[in-house]
């Protein structure tokens, strides 16, 4: 149809297309670039969520008042040290167990490829067990992780009750010796604990090294058909980029240098959203991934860059090539306007040429404004559609048929922009003495 092929181009729907689809490679795997990416975006995310966590503690340290000891007799019961929940460690081991039941899953696929030797699919088999060994320690592990987090909960029920009652039954001065000691205690033990964890949260330095992207690549005449993804190469500088990407503009600031506030105020659009700023961040990133590791399916010259894509206009001339060539199928092609997004020149030293070839195999038939097509392909025939104010005219011949009513070559010089010119360097080209009426 009319501006079809262009579309077609533009709208990146080369790959779908029914006569393009077939000169295709297979499709890329993102999958593994992607979890090369994913691994280190991982490290960045704990680490950081480990730096906030840390920066809200030592923010939530606060102050207490502290009294003179010395002056106050009363016996009091003091509750020194916590005893918290461990949740990252549930968290921890469930995430290796899934994560590495998702590798067997990814190993069965493998294993059930008919490609695969009998040898590999047995190494294959055992790994599988290993993994799945692993996975159900790890199970285990966090199961236990629960467990204990249940006791912690019901000890912490139980002291917090008896405290509640010790308090309603001991005098003013012993709750403030009581309080004293117990925010002392409690004090010393979160320094501490914010000063080893901190110590323990090291500024993760990504190891990405540069990876070129594989394009696949088929060659059909003098043309490429690639298979590849958006993004071509990983590397430390696609990590940085990824950010800047979804921070607002002239954000300097490398992500691992950054606060908490310093990242909700990068981030477009962040308002206070209810998910938090890490998760925030997160689910852009996974947007810009989704965005980077989609299938992208190009065409170009043979010998010419991969990654670089040719014009809508180029595009077309590569589909009139291919349709030109192509001898497997029977059948008619109609096509409306060629001429579109194709310049003068490439019309007469080019296009001209390959409807010529396609001619020579199958019928085609052309609607078009162009006078070239009409007076330079030499059809067989030549029909003039128009109206006059009651009713259509239907007007048909070889190019050089005329009679009583009318010339086929007079239509062309009187209807066709360009037509008059074009029928003039026709004949002088092949020195016929045919007239038009107008010349």
């Amino acid at each position: 149809m009319q501006g079809e092929v262009r579309e077609k181009f533009e709208e990146e729907k080369i790959k779908s297309d029914e006569f393009l689809s077939a000169y295709y490679p297979t499709a890329i795997n993102p999958a593994p670039y992607r979890e090369t990416v994913q691994r280190e975006l991982n490290r960045v995310f704990s680490y950081l969520a480990e730096k906030f966590a840390l920066d809200e503690m030592e923010s939530n340290l606060g102050k207490f008042p502290i009294i003179n000891l010395e002056k106050i007799s009363a016996e009091s019961l003091t509750f020194i040290g916590n005893v918290s929940r461990n949740n990252k460690k549930v968290e921890g081991y469930g995430n290796i167990s899934s994560d590495t039941l998702t590798v067997v899953e990814k190993l069965k696929s493998i294993e059930e490829c008919q490609w695969l030797d009998d040898e590999d699919k047995a190494l294959l088999g055992e790994i599988q067990n290993q993994l799945r060994s692993l996975a159900s320690k790890y199970d285990q592990k966090k199961q236990q992780a629960i467990d204990g987090n249940a006791k912690i909960g019901i000890f912490q029920s139980v002291i917090s009750n008896f405290k509640q009652q010790y308090q309603m039954s001991v005098s003013d001065t012993q709750k403030l010796l009581s309080s004293c000691n117990e925010n002392f205690g409690n004090a010393i033990d979160r320094v501490v604990e914010l000063k080893s964890r901190r110590v323990k949260n090291l500024n993760p330095e990504i190891m990405l090294e540069k990876k070129d992207i594989e394009i696949r690549t088929n060659r059909v005449f003098e043309y490429e058909f690639n298979s590849r993804l958006v993004v071509l190469t990983i590397d430390l500088d696609y990590i940085r980029d990824l950010f800047v990407r979804v921070f607002k503009k002239d954000i300097n600031c490398f992500i691992l240098d950054m606060t908490e506030q310093k990242i909700a105020d990068a981030l477009p659009y962040y308002e206070g959203a209810c998910i938090g700023v890490l998760e925030t961040l997160k689910t852009r990133i996974q947007e810009k991934l989704d965005e980077d590791f989609k299938e992208k399916y190009t065409i170009t010259q043979q010998g010419s860059d991969r990654t670089q894509e040719l014009s809508s206009g180029f595009n077309s001339k590569i589909y009139f090539d291919l349709l030109s060539y192509e001898t497997d199928h029977s059948g008619i092609y109609l096509i409306d306007q060629p001429e579109d997004n194709i310049a003068q020149k490439a019309i007469r030293d080019y296009l001209l040429d390959r409807f010529k070839v396609m001619g020579e195999n199958r019928q085609v038939i052309i609607v078009t404004h162009n006078p070239q097509f009409i007076v330079n392909l030499d059809v067989d025939n030549v029909i003039y559609l128009g109206k006059n104010e009651n009713s259509i005219i239907v007007q048909s011949g070889a190019l050089e048929y005329k009679n009583d009513e009318y010339g086929i070559l007079d239509i062309i010089s009187t209807h066709i922009e360009g037509g008059l010119d074009t029928l003039r360097r026709r004949w002088k080209r092949y020195e016929k003495s045919t007239k038009v009426s107008d010349i």
